[in-house]
């Protein structure tokens, strides 16, 4: 994991997941509080939350803690791509090239948690967290990071 995000921070001008705008989209208001690297922490701790109180409820749901963990961590790799003052720019001045944005950070962190070895479970969350997800079948870690990231 920390491979994928080293790869995603330098294609860009970020150093660090505090330095991203943090926000869902580049579009949105931004947090009233917090960084991009807290809503990270948030999603981890409230996609956990919800399988521990759906767990205490209706017994083992099968779901892979660990594996939950790390598509918490990764579901936003992309945003350093989506956000990079200079794509922006780039992508403003000319979308005829390539679109605005080219690529949005699901499709983007996908490829990164790809190129950087990680679980398919991991590049699917990454890739299907957001509405692009809605066209195909979610992974129950998926569904639990997807309600989590909502939720911030």
């Amino acid at each position: 994991m920390t491979d994928a995000w080293t790869m995603a921070l330098s294609e860009t001008e970020y150093e660090r997941i505090e330095d991203i705008r943090p926000s869902g989209d580049p579009h949105t208001p931004p947090l009233k509080n917090g960084t991009q690297a807290a809503h990270i922490r948030g999603v981890v701790i409230t996609a956990r939350a919800i399988v521990q109180s759906l767990e205490e409820v209706s017994g083992d749901m099968e779901v892979n803690h660990d594996l939950l963990l790390a598509c918490a961590l990764c579901h936003d790799l992309g945003k350093p791509f989506e956000f990079s003052p200079a794509n922006r720019v780039r992508w403003q001045r000319d979308p005829a090239a390539g679109g605005n944005p080219s690529l949005r950070h699901t499709a983007y962190g996908a490829h990164l948690a790809i190129n950087a070895g990680l679980p398919e479970a991991v590049w699917h969350t990454a890739f299907a967290h957001d509405h692009q997800g809605d066209l195909i079948e979610r992974s129950l870690e998926n569904t639990m990071v997807l309600w989590a990231d909502r939720a911030w």
